[in-house]
């Protein structure tokens, strides 16, 4: 399969996700705040899935090592925002811009960036 194929494919599946939110998110599902974790996994697993798919295409280390990079950066705002899926509104917010949340996710991409540069230098 070519890659183009891959990624209409993809747009089409993550159109059919985004409508789903958009015609059914002013009804109640699960738990209360159910649609609003719906939301962002799916905008923050749309980026992280179309890195993976571009993934093979990497032509050096350097280039591989920092789409893992922004691959795992998103995998993890996908599992932070499952890990708050209950929380309050403003418990939700306040958590979102804690500076750990900065901290870690800003530090994981730091880390990878500097493991693909010393692996560019030294090859």
């Amino acid at each position: 399969m070519k890659l183009i194929d891959k990624l209409i494919i993809e747009g089409l599946i993550y159109g059919i996700l985004f409508s789903m939110y958009m015609i059914f998110s002013d009804k109640p599902f699960v738990y209360k705040y159910f649609w609003r974790t719906y939301y962002y996994v799916v905008i923050w697993s749309l980026p992280m899935v179309l890195f993976a798919t571009v993934l093979p295409l990497a032509y050096d280390t350097f280039t591989w090592f920092l789409l893992w990079s922004l691959i795992i950066f998103f995998g993890e705002l996908v599992l932070f925002n499952i890990a708050k899926a209950n929380e309050d509104q403003v418990d939700f917010f306040v958590a979102c811009t804690s500076k750990l949340y900065g901290y870690v996710f800003s530090g994981s991409i730091v880390v990878l960036a500097i493991v693909s540069l010393i692996i560019k230098t030294f090859k």
